[in-house]
């Protein structure tokens, strides 16, 4: 009779035991659920701005293009370059690598002699490349050659990191996790030192 009694008990507590499992693991299943969810938002807002131009550097032709292309963008990148040096060359590439990276942000490159009033609207006292930062259609900010080669030359091991960091700094564009899945091992700039 005893043996009876126990036998219910332990198979309550084995029943128990798998209803606790079931919780651990409901709770892991809305995780992920939450994660998938936050991913298929993630790459449909990606995929947006891709059918809107973002994800590469953008050549425009004139400063019309300039209002026409960042007046509706919440975050724009653009840079302005006589387009005749080596250093433009390698500079264009490296704006071509954060616009394949950030697709949150429109990057344009306009050449200087297709500028027009726009050329004269900024202090171009250094000459170019100029960087201008824009928050929907706005001009916050420009950076001069002197900001820009800061660190050195574009062979520069530092001179990508650089520019990512002044761009991140003005918001221009997101740091480099928010496009990276939650809870991704890979490690941004600033925990690796290079912010």
């Amino acid at each position: 009779m005893e043996s009876s009694v126990r036998m219910p008990t332990a198979d309550l507590a084995a029943a128990l035991e798998v209803s606790d499992q079931r919780l651990v693991g409901d709770d892991d299943v809305d995780e992920l659920d939450r994660l998938r969810a936050g991913r298929v938002a993630q790459l449909k807002q990606e995929q947006t701005w891709r059918h809107s131009g973002h994800g590469s550097l953008r050549e425009l032709a004139d400063e019309v293009e300039f209002l026409d292309v960042l007046q509706p963008r919440e975050r724009g990148v653009v840079l302005i370059s006589d387009g005749a040096s080596d250093r433009c060359t390698q500079l264009l590439e490296v704006f071509e690598g954060l616009a394949q990276k950030h697709v949150e942000t429109q990057f344009c490159h306009l050449e200087l002699e297709n500028a027009g009033l726009l050329a004269h609207a900024v202090d171009l006292d250094e000459g170019v490349p100029v960087v201008f930062v824009l928050k929907h259609g706005q001009v916050i900010k420009s950076l001069s050659p002197s900001q820009l080669f800061q660190l050195g030359a574009i062979s520069s091991p530092k001179f990508r990191q650089h520019i990512g960091s002044l761009l991140r700094n003005l918001g221009a564009i997101g740091s480099d996790d928010a496009l990276k899945v939650e809870g991704s091992d890979s490690e941004s700039d600033d925990e690796r030192g290079l912010h």
